[in-house]
């Protein structure tokens, strides 16, 4: 899937996602906020090699557990 530019029209944060759930041939990724360094990230949510599943549900930027699902309709700038 071909990432979408999101800004917010308010602080002019900017971040590429995918907008909803990326699959590739291991692994998938969800667009989530993060909690901890408030950011949109792509976050690992299934993966088939034992090597990645301490990375599953975990911000790549930060390493926290503290992200929720992002829906660009409903939720708000994670910097707002």
């Amino acid at each position: 899937m071909k990432p979408v530019l999101f800004q917010c029209p308010h602080c002019n944060y900017q971040s590429y996602v995918s907008d909803s759930e990326d699959f590739g041939y291991r692994a998938s990724t969800l667009t989530m906020i993060c909690r901890t360094c408030s950011s949109l990230v792509e976050v690992l949510i299934r993966a088939e090699s034992p090597e990645q599943d301490r990375l599953l549900r975990r911000c790549p930027s930060c390493a926290s557990t503290k992200v929720s699902p992002w829906d660009p309709l409903t939720m708000p700038c994670p910097k707002c």
